[in-house]
């Protein structure tokens, strides 16, 4: 009964950690759009944007492994 408990435990974690990475995602792709609106605007280079892009695909690759996170979670 306590390994139940500690795979639903484990399973509500991963949960959350989706929650947590789809947000992150989120505020690097609207982080990725400001530097894009800047640059059309010459108020930043375009490396701003290269890195807005980098941290974007970074969010996306921790969304990606919570999410296998949380489905190896729900199947043991």
């Amino acid at each position: 009964m306590a390994d139940v408990r500690s795979q639903a435990r484990s399973a509500e974690a991963a949960r959350r950690s989706v929650d947590i990475e789809t947000q992150g995602v989120d505020v690097a792709e609207r982080s990725r759009l400001f530097a894009q609106e800047m640059v059309d605007n010459d108020l930043a280079t375009n490396k701003d944007v290269l890195d807005a892009q980098d941290e974007l695909r970074r969010s996306q690759i921790a969304l990606v492994t919570s999410k296998i996170g949380y489905y190896l979670a729900t199947v043991r």
